[in-house]
């Protein structure tokens, strides 16, 4: 479950494990690839990449719902927006998808 939310975290941010981020002038269609790649290990298609392949398996599993992993989607789709919390609420709700 990990090396997905790394995975996703990385081609959001253009990032190596974590290191050395560089400049994303195509986030939307970075997003549009890691929920692509998301549906499909949560539909148990094989995805060829192995962050998706794990989480495919985990999934299985331990019967986590996609919506749990949507949400987490959605968290990176608000740093690829460059989405900044303005209240507490905000900063709950953004702490719930990115945690």
């Amino acid at each position: 479950l990990y090396a997905w939310c790394r995975a996703c975290d990385d081609v959001t941010d253009g990032q190596t494990l974590g290191h050395d981020a560089m400049r994303v002038d195509d986030a939307e269609t970075r997003i549009a690839f890691l929920k692509d790649r998301t549906a499909k290990a949560f539909a148990g298609e094989h995805t060829g990449l192995v962050p998706f392949e794990s989480l495919r398996v985990v999934a299985a599993e331990c019967a986590i719902p996609q919506a749990l992993a949507d949400d987490h989607l959605g968290g990176f789709e608000r740093d690829a927006a460059g989405w900044q919390p303005v209240t507490t609420d905000d900063l709950l709700s953004y702490c719930y998808q990115v945690a």
